[in-house]
């Protein structure tokens, strides 16, 4: 009963299990993530609306790069502050990945598959295959024109944070310092350059059509990997400042604070001009790289000061459920064009893009947190503490 070895093993576990400090700003960070890729998507539904609301809308898309900054961050944040436990940690790791991903996922996969009725898939090419679904089932999507986005919408991040996943462990071993995270970062980049120039002129399969080689181009691994890099910079630019326990800096530092983090959202908003300014610009596919710099910035700056514009508890929430909110919300988009469209003919509105647009985002809104809600609490949660028990009991 008193097994000083069994003792030590409990503890240990015990360690490995508990749950990393959960900072506010990250939450908060993701939960603006989901809404600008909402934006995003709502736009892509509509048309007609001004030129500025526009361009807000289309760089929504870029939230998907917010949440990769955001969970590179937090993974080498989880492996440091689990250092000294003595369990098999990559295993661990691993493990709770796969019990926070795969459930909700295939759940996706399955229901997409039937809105469509199984005749066919949700994205270009849209034949149901075997292997398309099996690829998407596996993870293996994101290495192939032909099925990298055409099971579930917005399915390609999900094949990139996977395998990605499979990368981070030995990353983390070989990044030891802000000087390697920042030399890893310009090594991407060129790599990511390299593997677009020759993938995409001598690989490619000549029948793939120009509209699945050029999205594929910009949605594998390669091109993204620099932006998950931008988290690892994030985190060796707050490690100490954070520690194990993310503990809060002196409470006298607050006014200098406020101004390094003014600073940094001045300095962030220099970087999403660039971006803007390079979007489209001829042969330069990396108007990503500014922005994710940018959020690299805001981010920096709300761990330091959480400016409650953005860190409150409505973004917090968004960001908790964000995972579920993200592969729901694009049905619960259609369905809402769908009732906008059936309400405009009915009773013969005047067609307004501006105020269709805000009607569609913010119903889109309620209907995806209202959804999310509950798959968090009867989905997500079940599955991530069936995880743990598996790590408590087996390693």
């Amino acid at each position: 009963m008193n097994d000083p070895s069994s003792r030590e093993k409990a503890l240990n576990n015990e360690a490995s299990l508990r749950e990393i400090t959960k900072f506010d700003f990250v939450d908060a960070l993701r939960g603006w993530a989901l809404l600008a890729v909402m934006m995003g998507h709502v736009n892509s539904r509509m048309f007609g609306f001004s030129h500025v609301l526009k361009n807000v809308a289309e760089h929504g898309a870029y939230g998907v790069q917010l949440f990769f900054v955001v969970s590179a961050f937090t993974l080498f944040f989880s492996f440091f502050s689990r250092e000294g436990c003595k369990e098999k940690t990559v295993q661990a790791f691993l493990i709770r990945r796969l019990f926070r991903i795969v459930p909700m996922f295939w759940i996706a996969i399955l229901f997409y598959l039937g809105v469509n009725g199984f005749r066919h898939l949700y994205g270009d090419p849209q034949e149901i295959t075997a292997w398309r679904i099996l690829a998407t089932v596996f993870f293996i999507h994101g290495w192939s024109p032909q099925t990298i986005n055409n099971v579930v919408p917005g399915g390609w991040t999900i094949a990139i944070e996977m395998n990605f996943y499979l990368l981070l462990p030995f990353l983390y071993q070989k990044i030891k310092s802000l000087n390697k995270a920042i030399f890893f970062f310009f090594a991407t980049l060129t790599f990511s350059f390299l593997a677009n120039a020759l993938f995409g002129k001598w690989l490619m399969a000549t029948d793939i059509p120009v509209n699945q080689t050029e999205p594929f181009l910009y949605f594998w691994l390669p091109h993204q990997l620099p932006i998950f890099s931008l988290g690892f910079i994030l985190f060796f630019l707050l490690r100490e400042r954070l520690g194990r326990t993310g503990a809060c800096p002196d409470p006298g530092m607050k006014k200098t604070d406020n101004l390094t983090a003014w600073t940094l959202m001045g300095l962030s908003a220099v970087c999403f001009f660039s971006g803007w300014c390079l979007r489209g610009a001829g042969d330069f596919n990396y108007p990503q790289i500014p922005v994710g710099i940018g959020f690299l910035c805001v981010a920096w700056a709300l761990a330091i000061s959480p400016l409650p514009f953005f860190v409150n508890r409505f973004t917090c929430y968004v960001g908790k459920i964000s995972y579920s909110g993200y592969l729901c919300h694009f049905f619960i988009a259609d369905i809402v064009m769908k009732i906008l469209i059936w309400l405009g003919m009915k009773y013969n509105l005047p067609f307004r893009p501006n105020l269709y647009y805000a009607a569609a985002f913010l119903a889109t809104l309620v209907g995806t947190l209202s959804v999310s809600t509950l798959s968090y609490a009867w989905i997500e949660q079940p599955f991530q503490d069936f995880g743990k028990k598996i790590i408590r009991k087996y390693l």
